[in-house]
């Protein structure tokens, strides 16, 4: 329902119940995904400026291989910005991922950019994966590796311009499973993570992992370029990065399961790497 005068003004209102995208194949040369429209209830509103609009809906959807997935979103806009009350994408029946926050940008029709983001306002998004176990056990065929329990949450701040971050993420177990034999595979548990993200660069605070039981740490920092780029090596230019990484007081007998022929089951050792713009140098130390 609505009028439209297009692009100055307009008032418009949808609103959907049990609605399954494939009822629009027959009218279209390719085939439509499979989509099913739940509920949504979605309105918009403008005269020569930015759209105030309202949307909540949920749908339900498969992907290539059958997996169920379901998604909901509820959130509002204006002139001063885009509120996203919930945005969440799951399995049948839990949750994966969620976010909600406030974005400074406007939906503006008529103009060269629909999208305008407003530079000087502040952003307030938080996302967080939630630990879903049928979702991580599809992706550990995929992949041939395990997480327990991963938890990754984010947080953006600042403004358009001059945008931070915050990621925290643990995982309780990441279990290797290479498709050809390699011969034992390390114990990986207890992984924690914590870094910002800045707009010059990602600070690495904290990377943990126990690696049989021992811990291993590890710092750094990563300067970003100015103009992002398509290329992850040229965002991720691991040459430029400053690393330090310490194994501090670590037992060697795990690691005979490993290395049997290599390594004698007595004494402890201690490791102080550091990699500096593309040259590495450290310190190993090893007390029987």
């Amino acid at each position: 329902d609505g009028k439209i005068e297009w692009p100055t003004q307009g008032n418009v209102s949808v609103v959907a119940r049990k609605l399954s995208f494939s009822n629009f194949g027959d009218f279209l040369e390719q085939p439509l995904p499979e989509i099913f429209v739940e509920q949504m209830n979605a309105s918009a509103d403008w005269t020569n400026g930015p759209v105030t609009f309202a949307v909540a809906g949920s749908t339900r959807f498969h992907s290539s291989d059958g997996t169920a997935f379901s998604a909901e979103l509820r959130g509002n806009g204006d002139e001063k910005g885009v509120t996203l009350d919930l945005a969440k994408v799951g399995t049948a029946d839990q949750t994966i991922l969620s976010g909600k926050g406030f974005l400074p940008l406007t939906v503006t029709p008529g103009r060269s950019n629909l999208v305008q983001i407003l530079p000087d306002e502040q952003i307030d998004f938080h996302a967080e994966t939630l630990p879903n176990t049928a979702f991580w056990k599809e992706l550990e065929t995929r992949i041939q590796t395990g997480f327990l329990d991963p938890k990754v949450s984010i947080q953006i701040s600042g403004t358009p311009d001059a945008p931070t971050g915050k990621v925290t993420a643990s995982i309780r177990e990441i279990i290797l499973k290479p498709e050809q034999s390699v011969g034992p595979v390390p114990n990986l548990k207890n992984l924690k993570a914590d870094f910002d993200l800045e707009r010059d660069r990602i600070v690495l605070n904290r990377l943990e992992v126990f690696v049989e039981g021992q811990p291993v740490r590890v710092s750094g920092k990563l300067p970003l370029p100015k103009n992002l780029q398509t290329n992850w090596k040229s965002i991720f230019d691991w040459r430029k990065a400053d690393v330090q990484l310490n194994v501090v007081e670590a037992q060697i007998a795990p690691f005979t399961r490993l290395f049997p022929s290599v390594v004698s089951p007595v004494g402890t050792f201690n490791l102080d790497l550091a990699i500096a713009k593309g040259n590495m140098q450290g310190e190993l130390r090893v007390d029987g």
